[in-house]
């Protein structure tokens, strides 16, 4: 709200509440009652949200000065009593009203499709007209009835005596003419057939393809010309070392080598990724193209569902931890954090929200052990002024969350009392078992460590904040510590991950062949390299599968 900078708070009070009579007038029954275009956004029953964006487009809202932008018209709203602020899967902002009409409108609602598709541009300028035709990833997408002649032309190419490798390359060259690529939608499928050991490019001393050479060919023959997704010649050449696992390498691709590659930082962007994979595999199986892998397929869209609900979760879950008490323990016991707050030095002139001093870091560990330690832990901080000594130092040691406990109230009630008013934040507990990270190299372990391998529990203490997006099964990779009074912490966390991560060695490079595949064999490590050749191979879906549905249309 920049442009507000510039006039006192009694006008900018006065401005917000202007902005909110005006769109709590649009949506009132008064307004809404003959106010066919509104009513066509909102719905017969007056509830279904409407884009910001088409508010910000009334003279009303353009006329006022300063600008009118989204945050004035949010913020102004939050204040109504019958109306909400709602983000869309667009992450876009909408306004809907909490309850429906009181009486039927006296008009009819205008046709919408238009409208949303204008709010839709407006709020996306890289959208265009031509991008919002139906795609075939639309979450009402359904694949149309396979007429007699192409489910007579499938059995054959389907047939299951013809080797799996040749069934999939063509199900693949097929799914992608029969589908418009967005780029979004494309970079995520090219990173998962390439994930599976699918090269994605034409094949060599093809050259190019010009329209005319098209005009008197066949859909399968154009569809053959126009294909950039061939499986790898060793895949077919020895598959014998290769394990079909279509629900192995989902788990792999999802849990491990995508969110490695791609940036997912909402939910819409993981409802793409994840819609990719239940449209592909949801054409495999409508289209019969490996029966005996039918119900490993339908696991799949089980594995997507789980990603959906915990990737952003284990995401945040990442970037909170280890958490104040935990680095407040590394601050004071020589850990990673230690010496790393620097606001108390004489040399530094901004402000520093790294680590903790070691005043703050004393405090927040006494305020611990007098919420969640033993008397014996009590007594022994206070003699020694909390002098512990570090007994055992793990690193690199993966960790499964078995339970999540919550403060009782006996404890809370010594937080609000005892606490009211300090930086220090209610304790949770995060209970955990040892947990072998699949990519982690074999080397001698000392007894204790093996005990713990074993599954001897570890607790640590963790603020309720971050506890809240903990789960049981989610899967850490950290170094740990524990010190003499049987207290363990975090005191560097490398790493989160859903609860059914799994390392596959398709993640090798391809100069590093191993003894066991999955399906679909590994790809390059190199993550610069990978976004390149997946960049390349989407742009050329993109313009060539426009080609050949052109081509199919004529």
């Amino acid at each position: 709200m920049a442009e507000m900078s510039s006039v006192d708070t009694s006008d900018a009070d006065e401005r917000e509440a202007q902005i909110l009579r005006q769109v709590e007038y649009w949506l009132s029954d008064e307004n809404l009652m003959t106010d066919s275009h509104l009513l066509g956004f909102c719905g017969i029953s007056g509830t279904e949200p409407v884009p910001v964006s088409e508010l910000l487009s009334f003279r009303k809202l353009r006329s006022l000065k300063p600008k009118v932008r989204t945050p004035h018209v949010t913020a102004a709203v939050q204040k109504s009593n019958f109306l909400q602020v709602v983000q869309g899967s667009d992450d876009q902002f909408y306004i809907r009203r909490t309850s429906p009409f009181a009486q039927i409108p006296e008009v009819k609602p205008e046709v919408i499709q238009t409208h949303k598709k204008m709010a839709k541009t407006n709020s996306q300028p890289h959208m265009t007209k031509g991008m919002l035709k139906p795609t075939g990833f639309e979450e009402y997408a359904t694949e149309g009835p396979i007429r007699p002649e192409e489910y007579r032309e499938e059995q054959a190419i389907y047939d299951s005596s013809l080797l799996f490798t040749d069934r999939i390359e063509t199900a693949v060259q097929r799914y992608v003419a029969k589908r418009k690529w967005h780029q979004e939608n494309a970079l995520i499928f090219n990173k998962y057939t390439m994930f599976c050991g699918f090269d994605s490019g034409r094949r060599d001393f093809t050259g190019g393809i010009a329209k005319q050479d098209l005009e008197d060919r066949t859909k399968d023959e154009i569809i053959q010309l126009t294909a950039r997704h061939f499986l790898r010649e060793d895949v077919k050449r020895d598959g014998t070392r290769f394990v079909v696992d279509f629900a192995g390498v989902a788990k792999g691709f999802l849990s491990s080598h995508l969110p490695h590659h791609t940036d997912i930082a909402t939910e819409r962007k993981v409802k793409v990724c994840t819609n990719v994979l239940k449209n592909f595999h949801n054409y495999l199986l409508l289209h019969d193209v490996c029966p005996e892998y039918a119900s490993d397929i339908r696991e799949v869209f089980g594995i997507c569902n789980q990603w959906e609900q915990e990737f952003l979760k284990t995401r945040t879950a990442e970037s909170e931890l280890p958490g104040d008490f935990n680095v407040a323990c590394s601050t004071l016991f020589d850990g990673n954090y230690k010496d790393v707050y620097t606001g108390d030095q004489a040399w530094n002139d901004v402000e520093c929200t790294a680590g903790f001093s070691r005043k703050d870091a004393r405090a927040i560990l006494m305020a611990g052990i007098a919420a969640h330690g033993t008397q014996e832990q009590f007594e022994h901080a206070h003699l020694s002024n909390a002098a512990f000594k570090t007994v055992f130092k793990f690193n690199d040691v993966g960790l499964e969350v078995t339970a999540i406990e919550l403060a009782d109230a006996e404890t809370r009630t010594f937080y609000a009392s005892d606490l009211r008013n300090t930086f220090v934040r209610t304790l949770g507990k995060l209970h955990c078992k040892c947990w072998i990270y699949p990519a982690a190299a074999d080397f001698d372990l000392p007894a204790h460590a093996i005990r713990a391998k074993e599954g001897d529990p570890f607790e640590f203490w963790v603020e309720e904040e971050i506890l809240q997006h903990c789960y049981v099964g989610m899967k850490l990779l950290a170094n740990i510590r524990k010190l003499d009074v049987s207290i363990w912490f975090i005191d560097q966390l490398l790493g989160a991950f859903v609860s059914f991560f799994t390392w596959l060695p398709n993640e090798t490079s391809k100069e590093r062949k191993l003894a066991k595949f999955k399906y679909g064999d590994e790809t390059k490590n190199d993550g610069g390299d990978e976004s390149r050749d997946a960049d390349a191979a989407m742009e050329s879906m993109v313009g060539d599968i426009e080609t050949a549905n052109g081509a199919d249309a004529v």
